[in-house]
């Protein structure tokens, strides 16, 4: 194996594995710990409750009428859902997990660069127009297609030297993740919730 070749494992790893790691978590444990999903002990599991969760998202919006006074909801949740919808738009697993990563960090990035032409230098009040919204309204619809197809998307963002390479460390990710929800997931999110708690309580006090 030559330097190149190992240099973009690294990479992959550092940049692909362990960010899919870390949002395979988050998504799938605070979906557990809101009960927009039960907890699973595998992989084929999990593909089950999407598949199940996919279904009855398509029976009730066939069997749903929209009532001009009711409240907004997705996913029968006041407010809605919009992560966990977007996940079982793009299908759950680990092409789902991929593309609503893929979205989010597309969107993310849009709304920055939209933030900075609507706050120009020198400029302290929004030029926002209506063809800045609708153009920002159409790209989030471009952004969809986008998502969809994130193995090659993703290469706008990030150096790609090995599209295999990228695709396993990806996928590895997702699998830790996983595993990390089926073994010690109620845990670790207790402890970052109570960990955020006291830093937000701190950081009360200091301002």
């Amino acid at each position: 194996m030559d330097f190149n070749t190992t240099f973009e494992i690294i990479k992959a790893l550092v940049m692909g594995a362990v960010p899919v790691c870390a949002f395979t978590f988050v998504i799938l444990q605070w979906s557990i710990n809101s009960g927009r999903m039960d907890a699973f002990d595998s992989e084929g599991n999990l593909r089950q409750q999407h598949r199940a969760a996919t279904k009855a998202q398509k029976k009730t919006k066939k069997a749903s009428t929209p009532d001009k006074g009711s409240e907004f909801k997705l996913s029968g949740r006041a407010g809605g859902d919009l992560v966990h919808g977007k996940i079982m738009f793009f299908g759950g697993g680990f092409y789902g997990t991929m593309a609503v990563m893929t979205y989010l960090l597309i969107e993310v990035i849009e709304i920055w660069n939209f933030l900075g032409a609507a706050f120009s230098s020198g400029n302290w009040f929004p030029s926002i127009d209506v063809d800045m919204i609708v153009n920002l309204l159409i790209n989030s619809l471009m952004n969809l297609v986008a998502a969809f197809l994130w193995f090659q998307t993703l290469a706008d963002y990030v150096e790609i030297n090995n599209g295999w390479i990228w695709l396993i460390a990806s996928y590895l990710g997702y699998l830790a993740g996983l595993k990390i929800v089926t073994l010690h997931g109620y845990k670790l999110w207790t402890a970052i919730v109570e960990y955020s708690t006291t830093a937000g309580k701190w950081l009360k006090r200091k301002l």
